[in-house]
């Protein structure tokens, strides 16, 4: 019985643990989506090495930062040194 309850409660972890690293990793899948579409709409064409640079990065923090700078910067130029600065 002990042996059933220690499975059952190692089981339940290992799932909370994968269903939370899913919404993270979806979470940051639409980050980078919203970043890229927002450097897009302001700034028009966006090199593939930039898009490539925001898809390197994993850490949701940097994404919500990097996504407001996206809409605060003056030029693509200002953007590519903040995001220089955050890798």
């Amino acid at each position: 019985m002990i042996e059933s309850f220690a499975y059952d409660l190692f089981r339940e972890e290992a799932f909370k643990e994968v269903m939370e690293k899913g919404i993270v990793s979806g979470e940051v899948k639409a980050s980078k989506e919203m970043m890229i579409e927002t450097l897009e709409e302001r700034f028009d064409i966006i090199s593939v090495g930039l898009v490539n640079k925001i898809n390197e990065i994993e850490n949701p923090m940097v994404l919500k930062g990097l996504r407001r700078q996206a809409i605060r910067c003056k030029s693509l130029e200002e953007f590519e040194k903040i995001l220089e600065k955050a890798m």
